[in-house]
């Protein structure tokens, strides 16, 4: 039951992902004079990633890419390792870094991305089999701090500035609001990752149903976001 479950959730979740996609490309033109912008492309890069990211199974099924199947590129950690854990932290550093107005928060933020970005340099040159590895928590833990920080610099930001009168209208509210709420959900699944495994498909399949629902959650709260908001001008 639970498996059916997970994949019916899975479905539902990669179509509200290509919907939130398709909202975020037809609203460009919406944002365009603003930096909120750059959130509409990583919204696209993110679907692209998902679709990407399935390559292994089609793979498998072609003669000539049998070979994969018997290598550490038959997964797809070390893809999402890059791509999403590697990549959404650099995002989300840049792109509050953008929004904030306190120029003490947006050097706080510039330099954990340089800190980040040098600490994978360093595990890519002493270790970098762990990349094809689930287990490899480091980086992202690392990744939950720097997302979760930029979200607590934005609020902190919004208590002590005039923003919080207008915060309704804000895309930047509804994107901090959610990656809060979808990170106090998911993070415990980071902390047991180690039961995810097949002795254990119980725990698979319930961590596989928590996070689709938590990521329904979030893109619908995207695309939501992205309808109501006022774009916020570069020159506020």
């Amino acid at each position: 039951m639970n498996s059916e479950v997970a994949s019916v959730l899975q479905y539902v979740y990669y179509f509200n992902l290509a919907v939130t996609a398709l909202v975020a490309f037809l609203l460009i033109k919406k944002y365009k004079n603003s930096y909120n912008r750059y959130f509409n492309y990583f919204l696209i890069y993110v679907f692209f990633v998902e679709v990407v990211s399935r390559f292994p199974l089609f793979l498998f099924k072609i003669k000539y890419f049998e070979w994969i199947e018997h290598t550490k590129f038959s997964s797809n950690y070390w893809f999402y390792m890059f791509f999403w854990v590697i990549a959404s932290a650099c995002f989300f550093s840049f792109y509050f870094q953008k929004t904030l107005k306190i120029k003490a928060f947006k050097l706080v933020l510039k330099y954990a991305r340089y800190m980040f970005l040098l600490i994978v340099v360093v595990l890519l040159i002493i270790d970098s089999d762990r990349f094809f590895d689930v287990h490899f928590l480091v980086l992202d833990y690392l990744n939950t701090v720097i997302v979760v920080g930029c979200v607590a610099l934005f609020f902190l930001e919004l208590l002590l500035t005039e923003k919080i009168l207008d915060f309704y209208f804000n895309i930047n509210f509804y994107i901090a609001s959610t990656i809060l709420v979808w990170w106090l959900v998911t993070i415990p699944l980071q902390i047991y990752s180690e039961y995810y495994h097949e002795n254990d498909m119980h725990y698979v399949y319930l961590n596989r149903i928590i996070m689709a629902c938590s990521n329904i959650f979030m893109y619908t709260c995207f695309t939501i976001g992205l309808l109501i908001s006022k774009p916020q001008l570069i020159d506020e």
